[in-house]
């Protein structure tokens, strides 16, 4: 064996990468643990009725309050925080674990209004609207789709006409540019506005205590994804993704204004009191500030009338969380009021919102954290937030001077102090706006204006000078990503595009729980399935194919991990997917070698010839599975694009291990003169020796196909598929019954509650669950619209059962008739998923056309490969429109069968592949034979392997859907089913078409790379 030091280093480099890997999950697990124990304690003293809520809050709120904080390092080269951590660790998917996944639409239809200055322009108008219709069809971004429409109905106007009058554009776009210069302009703006919203998004959700989110950006659509694990309140969820960034400037009240210390002292006095149950001293009072006035009768100016208290006094419950800024020894700005732990905020802010707490500080106060925590002063940050006093206008509750004022903000160092500096350029009424506050704060001992963002405090600078120009510098510890961050914020101002839920997901903890419990039952039946069969047929050289299939399920797992890859259902269903590849690598090298031994050929010699006879096959057969699973991660979406995930590492480790792991392990046992054996008596020549005529028989496989292709036709036709709701668009819910109910009267119930739709019910578990799909409310947008649509359900389905609760019936973790998971699907989405769909089959068919064609240079066997592959798809379609509705579980056209589809395509490709192989090193020695010979013989000779393989990929699939879970029956039923025919087509559709398709009675050697090692022997051909 060649190069055996260099595969000897990547193993040991690559199973150092993987225990390492699998030891840092030691300190996070111990975090949990901490974290665990701490929400159980939390929970012991709650109600029992709140006891679950609590726990899941507080050990949330701990994890949280440890995620900047170093659990693990290693002296003197790295520290690791919590979060670091858990980044790079293997996560379970929301189908695993529970949790909301949401696809979000940027908005920019009014963020184009937004750059118009609002303009009333019919056309313009009409524009907007229509493009906002197209993209629901089309995949193409909105502001290439309302370019388009306006230039069809702007009878040769300019764009420009539109946006020029934009003084924030003027440097950019005048009367005379041109409709593509307009379209650059805008379409970069749209960019830089939707990828500040996505950032935005991330630092809510960051807040918003959701252990391990994940949010990522499709740029190209103007879409963000979101996962949120955990989640078991959806509608304070929705409102949090999609509320409108906000932007304003506000003047500030200092800790050093009269009484504004005191107020605190003397709050944590009272809240103390309050807490203890002595409301003796409690009694509501008026205020005990006064308000002087001008002559409009704008208050001027707060004053405390009621005596100071000490400053030495606290203890309560405020002040003890609270790190007040003493006025007499400033610790920060005289504007920061104190400082606070990061799992401090809410509680504090609960305290200061307190209705007995109202008379003490000043009406116009009100109170905001900052966006960061302080400085560490060592180039860091600590865990403590900063509170500000906002002084609002007497009578009003909007900010004197909001974002939309400014037009223009750039960031760039100062010359004179080399601090990055931000500056900010304002509109005419935003100039003059501008000019007053800072009058007014220079005037008032260099006061701070506190600039908010989403109602935290992003900077508060001391204003110096007045600032009458509309231009000014904002100084302050930025970096130049900060600046700059800061500066698109100060741009943009209040976000003119807002978000849009269009797809959501959510699956409750114990569906989750139940899925993980299946999945690992699933997992360990299909190995041992697989460890017993290779023992059993190939003896001692089957032990050493299970210690090569446990090395790469570890390097799988480890590599997964690294990666920090989410495993989801599909995932789980791709390991075992992946541990049939390996085992098929390993099948096709043992019957080489038995092929050798047949020959006469000695062990050591036989093993040499049956790794290099082998090598072709397995090469072919698992690149073009790659290139299946490229176009399933490129194309798939969520779950889907895991499992791609999943099978693309697993085929790379797959080949490493089946080649030259196991080649490795074989002389390593050889080479201590230990005899090994390839077979038993049994298995030693089974299907051996067979000399059927398979071309022959063709016409009899193609009349069979033909019909069941054509059934499958004239099923489509009369009752179509069942599409699921990712198909179609429209809500879907899993609801598990607290009684026993029937199919027929929850449709008829619901389709009384649910006017002026169709509602489809289907049983799909055992345990009393049925699935509700409606497309009811699915176009309407605004909030609360997907509340409303649970609600109609649950006063439908509370007809037939008046046990129910409205408020259990939400939670996904509910008691009696609840809902388990659900599902929304826009109109937009679902045909974007179509296209999707349709786009990477043809994809997936055309990049195999050329790659068979680059390896066996004949057009008859690309041809071939893809007429068999698309025979496979249109079987399996056919059985899924023949049976849906007539099988006892859900047989839905969805993302979930269409990566089925392209790995049936893959895994079909593999077997055909290794009969093309042995058809090609035949034809190299073997010219002038027949070819129905020829090929027959192809056939025959690899007859042992195409039936090992399919047999022990399909035990496995089958394990997978019995014990996997409803979940995914679907799924797994169209592996099985595309088992069988990827199996069948191999040898009856695809080497058969190749000799229809060749003309003359010899077939020519093949011209592509070069043959595997000659067969010596012609016995072992006829073997």
């Amino acid at each position: 064996m060649q190069g055996k030091g260099l595969i000897k280093f990547f193993l040991i480099a690559l199973s150092v990468v993987c225990v390492w890997q699998y030891l840092l999950m030691i300190p996070t697990n111990r975090a949990e643990a901490k974290a665990d124990a701490y929400s159980k304690a939390m929970a012991a003293s709650a109600n029992e009725a709140d006891k679950s809520a609590v726990e899941k809050i507080a050990r949330t709120r701990f994890l949280d309050s440890i995620s900047s904080e170093t659990i693990f390092s290693i002296p003197l080269l790295k520290k690791f925080t919590y979060q670091e951590l858990k980044a790079g660790q293997l996560n379970l998917g929301l189908d695993l674990k529970g949790g909301m996944s949401v696809l979000l639409q940027v908005d920019l239809k009014d963020f184009l209004n937004s750059l118009s200055n609002k303009s009333k322009d019919p056309v313009f108008l009409s524009s907007l609207e229509k493009a906002e219709g197209r993209l629901k069809s089309e995949q193409k971004d909105y502001v290439t789709l309302f370019a388009k429409e306006f230039a069809k109905a702007s009878n040769g106007r300019k764009l420009a006409s539109i946006f020029a009058r934009n003084e924030g554009l003027k440097d950019q776009i005048n009367l005379e540019s041109s409709d593509a210069q307009v379209v650059s302009v805008i379409r970069k703006k749209a960019d830089q506005t939707v990828s500040l919203t996505f950032q935005r998004l991330k630092d809510r959700i960051d807040k918003f205590g959701v252990t391990q989110p994940n949010v990522s950006l499709d740029a190209a659509r103007d879409m963000i994804v979101v996962e949120l694990p955990g989640i078991d309140n959806p509608e304070r969820a929705r409102k949090m993704l999609q509320a409108a960034a906000k932007l304003e400037f506000w003047e500030t009240y200092r800790v050093t204004d009269n009484g504004v210390a005191n107020s605190f002292v003397e709050a944590d006095a009272k809240l103390k009191r309050l807490f203890s149950g002595d409301t003796s001293l409690i009694a509501k009072v008026d205020s005990v500030w006064q308000y002087t006035k001008d002559s409009l009768g704008v208050v001027k100016d707060s004053v405390r009338v009621a005596g100071n208290l000490d400053m030495n006094q606290g203890g309560g419950p405020l002040l003890s969380n609270l790190n007040l800024n003493n006025p007499s020894q400033l610790s920060a700005s005289a504007s920061v009021l104190g400082t606070a732990d990061k799992s401090k905020l809410t509680s504090i802010m609960e305290m200061l919102r307190k209705p007995e707490l109202k008379s003490l500080f000043p009406a116009d106060m009100q109170f905001r954290w900052s966006t960061k925590p302080m400085k560490d002063g060592k180039g860091g940050y600590t865990n403590y937030y900063e509170l500000f006093g906002l002084k609002k206008t007497r009578g009003k509750d909007e900010a004197p001077l909001e974002g939309d004022r400014v037009i223009n903000a750039n960031a760039n160092p100062d010359p004179t102090t080399g601090q990055i500096a931000v500056s900010l350029k304002m509109d005419t009424k935003g100039a003059k706006t501008w000019g007053e506050l800072t009058t007014k704060a220079a005037n008032d001992g260099n006061r701070e204006i506190a600039i908010v963002l989403d109602s935290q405090v992003v900077s508060a600078p001391r204003v110096i000078n007045p600032i009458l120009t509309g231009d000014s510098q904002i100084t302050g510890d930025f970096t130049l990503q900060e600046g700059d961050d800061l500066a698109k914020i100060l741009q943009v101002g209040k976000l003119p595009a807002t978000t849009k839920i269009i797809q959501e997901s959510l699956v409750g903890p114990s569906l989750g729980k139940e899925n993980i419990n299946k999945s690992l039952l699933s997992m360990i039946l299909g190995f041992v399935a697989i460890m017993l069969i290779m023992i059993f047929y190939y003896s001692r050289a089957g032990i050493i194919a299970v210690i090569a299939l446990l090395v790469n399920v570890f390097f799988i797992l480890g590599v997964l991990t690294s990666m920090g890859t989410v495993l989801t259902l599909p995932g789980i269903a791709g390991l075992l997917l992946t541990m049939s590849i390996a085992v098929d690598a390993d099948v096709i090298i043992y019957e080489r070698i038995k092929e050798e031994l047949r020959a006469g050929k000695s062990k050591l010699a036989a093993i040499s010839d049956g790794f290099k006879g082998a090598y072709s096959a397995i090469i072919d057969g698992n690149l073009s599975n790659l290139l299946v699973s490229f176009v399933l991660a490129y194309y798939g979406l969520g779950p889907i694009k895991g499992f791609a995930v999943v099978l693309i590492v697993g085929i790379i480790s797959s080949v490493f291990c089946a080649v030259l792991v196991c080649h490795l392990l074989i002389e390593m046992w050889m080479n201590k003169n230990k005899d090994i054996s390839f077979s038993n008596s049994f298995s030693e020549n089974f299907l051996t020796g067979i000399k059927y005529d398979w071309v022959g028989k063709r016409k009899y496989a193609y009349i069979f196909s033909g019909l069941l292709i054509l059934a499958g036709i004239v099923s489509y036709m009369n009752r179509g598929f069942e599409l699921g709701v990712d198909f179609k668009g429209g809500y879907s819910y899993n609801v598990q019954f607290d009684q026993q109910v029937n199919a027929d009267d929850i449709r008829s119930s619901l389709d009384k509650t649910l006017v002026g739709t169709t509602t489809i019910v289907k049983a799909i578990d055992t345990k009393n669950t049925f699935n509700i799909t409606t497309p009811y409310m699915i176009d309407e947008q605004g909030d609360g619209v997907d509340e409303k649509v649970i609600t109609k359900v649950a006063e439908g389905l509370k007809v037939i059962v008046p046990s129910l609760s409205v408020d259990e019936f939400k939670k996904a973790d509910g008691k009696g008739t609840h809902i388990v998971s659900s599902t929304k699907v826009g109109a937009m989405v679902a045909d974007d998923i179509k296209r999707s769909a349709f786009k990477s089959m043809g994809l997936a068919l055309l990049l195999i056309f050329i790659y068979i064609l680059i390896r066996f240079n004949k057009w008859q066997y690309s041809l071939g490969v893809v007429i068999s592959l698309f025979h496979d798809v249109l079987c399996v379609m056919a059985i899924f429109s023949m049976l849906h509705g007539i099988l006892p579980f859900s047989l839905e056209f969805d993302q979930a069968l269409v990566a089925a589809l392209l790995t049936i395509i893959g895994y079909s490709l593999n077997d055909t592949v290794v009969v093309f192989d042995r058809i090609r090193e035949f034809m190299h020695h073997f010219k002038g034979q027949p070819r129905k010979t020829v090929i027959n013989d192809a056939i025959n000779n690899t007859l042992n392997r195409t039936v090992m393989t399919s047999a022990i990929t399909f035990l496995t699939m089958l394990i997978l859907f019995i014990f996997g879970g409803s979940s995914i029956k679907g799924f797994t039923f169209a592996l099985l089913v595309g088992v069988f025919f990827g199996t069948y087509s191999s040898i009856f559709i695809a080497t058969p078409i190749v000799v229809d398709l060749t003309k003359g009675g010899e077939m020519a050697p093949l011209e592509g790379p070069a043959a595997p090692a000659k067969v010596e022997k012609e016995e072992a051909v006829n073997a």
